[in-house]
Parts: C-alpha cells; structure tokens; sequence
C-alpha cells in the first residue's frame, strides 16, 4: 500500500486533480498512470472493511473519473483488463460475505453499478456517424466484454437500448458482431456435449437482429442462412451418431428460425424440452434390471412397519417423498418421527440413472406434463405409497410442551403408510373422523406444528410470498390449511436439524440453502402498499426480487433469513430433487454410517461443484418451463 501513498493522498483531497496535473505529481505517462489507477482500486476493495459505509468511499469512485472520454483502443483495453479483476474481486467479495453484509448497501454492489456505467461511457464515443450503418469498431472490445466476459444480458440490453447505433457494430474484420455470435453459436451447434451457454448466445444474436435498428445489407440474411445450411450438409454428410447429428440439426434449424424471424420448426413441447437437454421420461427405464441387482439387508433396519404412519400432501400428488407419525408419552413430551423415501440404496453416485437424474437435477413439472427426475418404474417403487413395505430414513425428535428438542437421531427403517392424505382430507378427518387413534395422531401433529409456527417470526411472509411469487399472474394465493402447516413445519424441522448437525461438523461438504434475503415489517408494508384492487404485476414482482432474492444451494452456511433458520438444507424429497438425493447419502456416510474412509478433498470439490450446477441448472429449467408456458398460449 506504501508504493500507492502519494496517490491515496491525492485521490482522499476534496478537490478532483485533472489526469494532467495527476501525471505530474505522480511523474508517470497517462498509461503507467492509469495503470497505477487500476491497481490501487483493486487493493483498495482487496483489504477494506466489508461493512465500510459505501459513502465513505467517494475517494474509490473518483478513480473512475480518469475513465472517461478514452478513444484510443489501446487504453480501453487496459481499462477493460482492470475492471475485468475489479468485477471478479467484487463478485468473490459478495459470495465471501453474503448474509453478512447488506445484500443491497454495500460498497461491492456500489463499484460494479460504477463499472457498469463507466462501460457505457466506453461505448458511447463523441464521434459524429456520417452514415448510421457504419459504425465505430472502437468499442468492439466492450461490447465483446459484456456478451464474452460477464455473459450479462441485461448489461446488453441497456447499452445497446441506450446507445442503439451499436447494433451495427463490427469487429476488426469488418465483420458484423452478430456474424461473431452467430459463428459461435453454430460451433456449440456441433459440439458432441450439449452446452447450456447454446441458450444464452441464442438470447443474445435474436437481441441483435430483432432490432429495427439492426440493417444490414439486403443480401446478409441470404449468406448466414447459406452458412447455416452448408453446416447441415456437412453434419449430414459426417460419420457423426445419429443422436449427435440430430442434436446439430435442431440447433441450426432453431437459428433458421431465428433468422427469418419466424418459428420453421412450428415447436411443440417436446421440441422445447429437447432444446433445453431435457430428456423425456420414456428415454430409458433399467428400473427393473436394476432392482435385480439391489440387495438389502433388512436385518440392519428398525422395523416399524406396525407404527401408525401418514403422508400429507396436495391434492392430485402421486409422489410420496416423505411421511410422518407422533406419539405423544407419559411425561408430556412428543416423539416426532419424520420418513423418508429411501432413494440412495437403490440409486449409487455415478450410476446410470444418477446420471440420468443429474442431468434434469429435478422433477420438472411442464404444462399439462411431468417428467420425473428418476425413471418413472423407479419412482413408483419408492414413493411411500399406502400399504406397501419400503425402506426409509426415520429422522426421530423429542420435543418438550415449548417445542425445545431434547433428542434428535437418524436411522434407517423399514415402514408401512397406512394411508396417504391430502390436505382437505385432514381437515375433514380432524372436523368427522370417528376413529379415536386417527383423530388422536392429526390432532396431536396439530398441536406441534401450530407451536413450531408460533415460534417462526417472518417465517408465514416469506412462505406467503413465496406462493405469492409462483402464482402472481393466476391470483394463486397462499394454502394456509392445518395439513399444508402440519408438513411443512416437520419438514422445516427435518431440514434443519440435519443441516444444524453438518454445521457443527464444518470438516465434512454439505449443500445447505442459504436464504439473504428480507422478510420484516419493511416487506410487509411494501406488499401492501403495492397490493389492492389494482395491483401492479411488473411492480409486485420487481419488490419481491429486489426484497426477497431466490435461494440457492452452497457449501457456506449463510442461514436462511426467510425461514428464520441458522442452518438449512433440502434432505426430505429425494424423488424429485437432486440435491435432496445427494443430502440423503451424505447423512448415510456421515451420520448413520460415520463413514472415517471418505476422501474429504475429493467430496469437497464434488459437492461445490454441484452446489453450482444445481444453481444454473434450476434457473435453466425455470427458462424451459417459461419458454413451455408460451408455448401453450399460443
């Protein structure tokens, strides 16, 4: 830091020093200077206190001062390289200090919101356009840091919004840079591994060439479309897999389509989900040969196929991840017992169908379809349904009259449901029900979970909004019946507890799911103000995610704000969530088995990876089942 000490100096005076006169005092060329501009930001944020009020760093963003009015390509693709670390620096900062800083008001976001102007800046050369179709190749190198880069459609979308000539950029060989794109997206087309990133340059070239301002030359759409189709012929001409070429074939023809402003492929939902490597249920099912070869040894499971055993979930529901049962004893207390479907015996890490089940890294629920994350012969053997014997984890709690655990312990079982509800049909059981040991059972699950929720806090909003979220454009709203609370706060409790145990085992990888976000009164008062006979959507939907940010799978335990929990995980629907099948062999290593021959390092790294894919994964499967919705309108 002493090498920049004449420049903290200046930066930190109240006057701003022209680069003329900062040349001077710092004796250096404008390069070196701008260069020694760059380094001392960047050690600035490396060292400063995360919690720094970001109004005390005005000094930091007159750096960005010296940024503006560059023409010259040599020194923007300095300044470009600089902020390239800068942005790194500050998105790793943000990852290392989620849910200890604020998540809006912090100096990380308030210097990329400054790179993202000062990229503007970068583009918007002063120069007069003679001829609006030819464009200045200067900024060819933001605009390539943007789509390359940051991979940031919406940064994108703003420049090119506010600065439209630069739709008509070219690179440095005079070619458009949406041929660039396009090229790029014609390479991912024949790769033999499918890449997500195919969707995103999708988004991007369609952002280019559906714009008025886009005119190119009249015989322009001729030459791509012949560019386009010569690569079919040579696909098709290639010793190429079938399911390879027909993997190219697609993606090509969705560009024709692009192209032509028009959908050639006429889509179907099928097609859509093969866009989005989503493959359909009938693809393959071993279900039957893998049975086969599952041996268990019932011997070392607690049979508690006599215990009265239920499964409480919503209407129309044929998937039984989990189900419950309570007793409660002589002394007052409660002993809640929490199952769920045992997947990780008959499904191994690596196997082919944990392939399979990676790949959709969930049960994907489309319009007026669903494919199942696990083969569909497989996921009937293993749903809880009533009266069939399955294997299970059994999760076992004593709670006191104020809902204090005073045990908790996992061990695997071998149970029977007795019957699957949904949730009217516990409300009707509760109001008709003539059988005292049924009525006696609900009523006692009840009374636990109404005292669980009393203890919540924000824990109703953020549910409420959550649901609020989902159904915003169908007036969905939130199921507050005692069956729907009854399953969500022993799940909740389920979650939690196994996290809490992995938490204070911080030496062994586990995905937790962390929650940031804000759910008080603030929220509350927003929502309302905002709600009312004329509801603004686009409003709506802007505060939540602005107030209440998704949650996401990592290795770090932030908490989760929104169920007002320290720890938190997703380990009790392993027949329609991957990282719930992962939790549940993690608990079976480390807790059940207190497996000590594990390679630590190399689960690490397993786990963080998967914790990120199941992120981009998710929202990739989210834009599926948007793109799907679309579909079905139209």
């Amino acid at each position: 830091m002493q090498e920049y000490g004449n420049l903290n100096k200046i930066l930190k005076s109240k006057s701003f020093v022209p680069m003329e006169e900062l040349k001077k005092q710092l004796k250096k060329n404008e390069y070196k200077t701008r260069q020694d501009l760059l380094n001392f930001l960047n050690s600035e944020l490396e060292n400063i206190n995360p919690n720094i009020n970001p109004d005390k760093c005005k000094y930091l963003y007159k750096i960005f001062r010296y940024f503006e009015n560059v023409r010259d390509d040599r020194d923007k693709e300095q300044i470009l390289t600089g902020l390239k670390k800068t942005t790194k620096l500050c998105k790793s900062r943000l990852n290392k200090y989620k849910g200890q800083i604020d998540s809006d008001n912090n100096i990380y976001n308030k210097i990329l919101s400054i790179i993202h102007v000062t990229l503007l800046n970068l583009a918007n050369e002063k120069k007069e356009i003679v001829d609006t179709k030819e464009t200045n190749n200067n900024n060819i190198s933001v605009l390539r840091y943007i789509i390359y880069e940051l991979k940031n459609y919406n940064y994108l979308f703003e420049l090119l919004k506010t600065f439209p000539k630069y739709i008509m950029s070219k690179n440095e060989n005079g070619q458009y840079l949406v041929e660039e794109l396009i090229d790029k997206y014609i390479k991912i087309s024949l790769s033999k591994e499918y890449n997500p990133d195919i969707i995103y340059y999708e988004k991007v070239i369609k952002l280019f060439i559906d714009n008025p301002k886009f005119t190119p030359e009249s015989n322009f759409e001729k030459q791509l479309l012949e560019k386009i189709k010569s690569n079919i012929k040579n696909v098709q001409e290639s010793d190429r897999k079938d399911e390879e070429k027909q993997k190219s074939f697609f993606f090509l023809n969705e560009l024709i389509g692009d192209i032509k402003k028009k959908d050639v492929n006429n889509k179907t939902l099928n097609d859509v989900a093969y866009k989005y490597d989503i493959k359909p249920n009938n693809t393959i099912d071993f279900t039957k040969e893998m049975l086969q070869n599952i041996t268990i040894d019932k011997n070392k499971f607690l049979d508690l196929r006599n215990l009265y055993t239920i499964t409480i979930d919503g209407p129309g529901t044929s998937l039984y991840d989990d189900a419950c049962s309570i007793q409660k004893l002589e002394n007052g207390t409660y002993l809640l017992s929490v199952f769920v479907t045992d997947v990780a015996s008959f499904v191994p890490r690596a196997s082919l169908i944990d392939n399979m089940a990676y790949e959709k890294a969930e049960t994907i629920y489309m319009p007026q379809k669903v494919i199942t994350m696990l083969p569909p012969g497989l996921t009937k053997t293993l749903t809880l349904k009533e009266n069939q014997d399955r294997t299970a984890l059994g999760h076992f709690f004593i709670l006191d009259q104020n809902m204090n655990c005073l045990d908790f312990r996992v061990q695997r079982c071998l149970i029977n449901v007795d019957k699957n509800y949904n949730y009217n049909e516990i409300v009707n059981t509760i109001t008709t029900s003539k059988n005292y040991d049924e009525l006696e059972m609900i009523n006692n699950m009840a009374d636990v979970a109404i005292k669980l929720h009393s203890t919540e806090g924000n824990r109703e909003t953020y549910r409420a909004l959550k649901q609020l979220k989902k159904d915003v454009n169908t007036n969905g709203i939130y199921d507050p019946s005692i069956g729907s609370l009854i399953i969500m706060e022993f799940m909740t409790l389920t979650n939690y507890y196994i996290a809490d145990y992995f938490n204070q085992h911080p030496e062994i990888p586990f995905i937790y799911r962390i929650n940031t976000g804000s759910y008080g009164e603030d929220v509350k008062k927003k929502i309302i103000e905002l709600s009312g006979s004329n509801i603004d959507i686009k409003k709506l939907k802007a505060t939540y995610n602005a107030m209440c940010p998704p949650s996401i799978y990592s290795t770090q335990n932030l908490g989760h704000q929104g169920l007002n929990l320290k720890s938190y995980c997703h380990s009790t629907n392993p027949l329609r969530n991957y990282a719930s099948l992962e939790c549940q062999r993690l608990i079976i290593d480390h807790i059940i088995n207190d497996d000590t021959n594990i390679d630590l390092e190399k689960e690490w790294i397993y786990i963080k990876n998967l914790c990120n894919y199941m992120n981009d994964r998710l929202d990739l499967n989210k834009t599926f089942i948007k793109e799907c919705n679309s579909i079905k309108k139209k």
